[in-house]
């Protein structure tokens, strides 16, 4: 019997049997990519998840005859050149002593522009401390009233601020007699002109749901892991379409103030729907398509719930609250379809390296179910 002569080369490979060797570079790609991952899930971990809608300040300004009362209520870390102590009545003490630096500066970071002649007949400033339990950073407001020395040429009025230095979301109401509007200023729209037209505030609403959606790690997560399986168009636009119907539908009626939820119990619930997704996949667990789409639905039902909780005020009180509702729900699957792309252009990347393919879904699944659970007990019992 002849014996066949056969050389093992160890400098490129690490193998556990001849189907299954591993290339020493993919190996140590494979490592970079779950350390990545785990950064990312203590990130997210540590980071504001939910969708409640989290501001930087507030502003009204309400005009009442040949009078106009302007309130804004502005972060204390926004400004500059202060130095404000820890303690409430400290920084109060603060304030009254930096009167004029603090009116500067909000002077030339805020523009209001009226159709009218006026003259200032009081600056104010006041303090509004943080509240137990509450999110909103301590405030400096300020109270400016104007006179008006003519009449208004027109009913349109137009807020700039500067978002880079006051923060970076403010809601402003602007009353004028009956008439009515609120608007969300971003650092992606910093100016919004009031008593234009139904675009102006579909604009401004669109906007805000893309913020939401690509802020609102949570429901980027349940996208990720609803996705992260494999490409697959067909399944794809089914469960993406039953998720999109239904967050749209509780978004709606809810925003309309048709029923309110517990935002706590909602937010809860999201973390729930990540969990359980991230178990189906781990267990590679894959239902037909018609049940996959009423499972993804009724998740979808509860995700709607979040976006609601932060909006259903806003859209109640604006001008427009059928075009505020479209605009948000229009924002909202723009930013889910550019979520689903990054993820398409992701696994594409991934189907070059067979190895990383086929363990990174598991992998980010089992880290998912992970930061899900986190959520959820942080949700249910500590707030």
């Amino acid at each position: 019997m002849q014996l066949e002569n056969r050389t093992t080369y160890h400098v490129n490979f690490i193998n556990c049997s001849a189907n299954d060797r591993i290339p020493l570079w993919c190996l140590t790609m494979k490592k970079c990519v779950y350390f990545l991952l785990v950064f990312f899930s203590f990130f997210l971990i540590n980071t504001e998840s939910s969708a409640h809608l989290i501001l930087a300040g507030y502003g009204s300004i309400n005009i009442d005859g040949n009078k106009i009362t302007i309130l804004v209520g502005v972060p204390i870390k926004s400004f500059t050149r202060i130095d404000f102590p820890l303690d409430d009545i400290q920084q109060q003490k603060t304030i009254q002593q930096n009167k004029h630096i603090l009116i500067e500066q909000l002077n030339s970071n805020m523009k209001f522009t009226f159709n009218a002649p006026l003259e200032v007949i009081a600056d104010e400033i006041l303090y509004s401390p943080q509240l137990p339990g509450e999110k909103t950073p301590p405030q400096v407001e300020w109270l400016r009233q104007l006179k008006l020395n003519g009449p208004l040429s027109s009913q349109q009025i137009d807020i700039e601020l500067n978002t880079k230095a006051l923060g970076t979301k403010y809601i402003f109401q602007v009353k004028n007699g009956a008439d009515q509007e609120i608007a969300v200023i971003t650092d992606d729209e910093p100016n919004h002109q009031f008593f234009k037209d139904q675009w102006g505030t579909l604009k401004s609403f669109f906007f805000e749901g893309l913020s939401h959606i690509l802020s609102g790690f949570d429901h980027l997560l349940f996208i990720l892991i609803l996705l992260i399986s494999g490409i697959n168009i067909k399944r794809w636009l089914w469960v993406l379409s039953s998720f999109t119907l239904a967050h749209g539908m509780t978004y709606s009626l809810a925003s309309l103030g048709i029923f309110s939820v517990s935002a706590p119990l909602v937010e809860s619930v999201i973390a729930l729907t990540i969990i359980i997704t991230s178990i189906f996949e781990i267990r590679n667990f894959h239902p037909k398509l018609w049940q996959e789409c009423l499972i993804v639905f009724g998740f979808g039902l509860f995700h709607g719930l979040g976006f609601s909780s932060a909006m259903s005020t806003i859209t109640n009180e604006s001008r427009f609250p059928t075009i505020s509702i479209l605009g948000f729900n229009l924002g909202i699957e723009f930013g889910q379809l550019v979520t689903s792309l990054a993820i398409y252009l992701a696994l594409l990347a991934l189907r070059k390296f067979p190895h990383l393919y086929q363990s990174t879904p598991r992998a980010i699944a089992i880290l998912s179910m992970i930061v899900g659970c986190y959520w959820f007990f942080e949700r249910l019992f500590l707030q």
